[in-house]
């Protein structure tokens, strides 16, 4: 079929001529090789594979199971979560175990601001060794819905026998016993914060995560470790006492300067809701509600009055600590 390959080179750089550069290459390699065989046989042209394919997204493994990841189907490692939370893997390629819970989930299952949702699954062959490293920083791994959360673990006060509060009561008013005060009596204000907020313990973690003899939150002990520039767990904080006095001397001399600095000295013998203002009070008042609370209180004249769990206003401890020595 002579000039077969010349219609057939005409017919093929027709149908590409920038309608479809997907095969462009393959157009003219068909070509050279038709010019050099013009009796080509019809039917029998080369065949190559496109230029462009499908870009498969890659599959990321947990390399500590080698697993494919699955998201949140309850079989592996939540890879989904781990991204959206910033986490990378460290040097060895092993990715963390928790992640931090959302708002939504902590209103969901009622979780405490410090709170973490595992990434493992239970059938994960390290989610065993997960639970061991959470007990160890003192937190406790429960299931909520259909998820594993890790939420700090609560060491509740026993409630005293009714003859030893009794007796408890009568020591509570001497003034020669540590630790002991009545509202508005002239003794230590650390000692008796101490004894209002844990009952002397400093190992105890309430059910909102507050920690120690003087119930500190995780946002006022990362404010001593940015400042300080020192570092330690919830764990090291709630076995080591001197830690925590040490955290307290700061906490108050921290709350001193912003007394000075803001001008509220200014509100120093005069009456909040017939209470009179000290120093130790408004301390106090700070240590229940932050500084901002404070502040709040101080210039609303009290209208801004909230109470804490457990029913205590900032009113409360304005009384109550009003006649503290502010002294160590």
């Amino acid at each position: 079929m002579p000039g077969y390959g010349q219609d057939k080179i005409k017919m093929i750089m027709d149908f590409d001529s920038g309608k479809n550069i997907t095969y462009a290459r393959h157009a003219m390699k068909t070509a050279r090789e038709l010019l050099q065989r013009p009796d080509t046989i019809p039917g029998n042209l080369p065949t190559e594979e496109p230029l462009t394919t499908e870009v498969k997204p890659d599959i990321i493994e947990d390399k500590v199971t080698k697993d494919k990841v699955i998201g949140e189907d309850g079989r592996g490692y939540d890879m989904t979560r781990a991204l959206e939370a910033g986490l990378t893997p460290d040097e060895d390629g092993h990715w963390g175990s928790v992640a931090p819970t959302t708002k939504e989930e902590k209103e969901k299952y009622n979780l405490p601001e410090e709170s973490y949702i595992i990434l493992k699954d239970k059938n994960h062959e390290t989610f065993d060794k997960t639970v061991a490293g959470e007990e160890a920083r003192n937190f406790e791994v429960k299931k909520f819905g259909d998820r594993y959360y890790s939420v700090p673990n609560v060491v509740e006060t026993i409630p005293l026998p009714v003859e030893e509060k009794i007796n408890e009561e009568v020591i509570d008013s001497s003034t020669d016993t540590p630790g002991g005060y009545e509202p508005g009596k002239a003794s230590n204000l650390q000692e008796n914060l101490i004894q209002a907020e844990s009952s002397g313990r400093h190992d105890i973690v309430n059910k909102e995560g507050y920690m120690g003899a003087y119930q500190f939150g995780n946002a006022r002990l990362t404010d001593y470790k940015n400042a300080t520039k020192t570092k330690f767990s919830n764990n090291d904080f709630i076995n080591n006492k001197e830690l925590q006095d040490k955290v307290f001397n700061w906490h108050k001399k921290d709350i001193e300067s912003n007394i000075t600095n803001s001008g509220f000295d200014k509100y120093i013998g005069t009456n909040i809701l017939d209470i009179p203002v000290t120093q130790s009070g408004l301390i106090a008042v700070a240590h229940l509600g932050g500084k901002e609370g404070m502040k709040k209180f101080l210039e609303s004249g009290g209208k801004y009055n909230p109470a804490d769990s457990n029913g205590t206003k900032l009113s409360d401890y304005l009384n109550k600590f009003k006649g503290n020595k502010n002294d160590n």
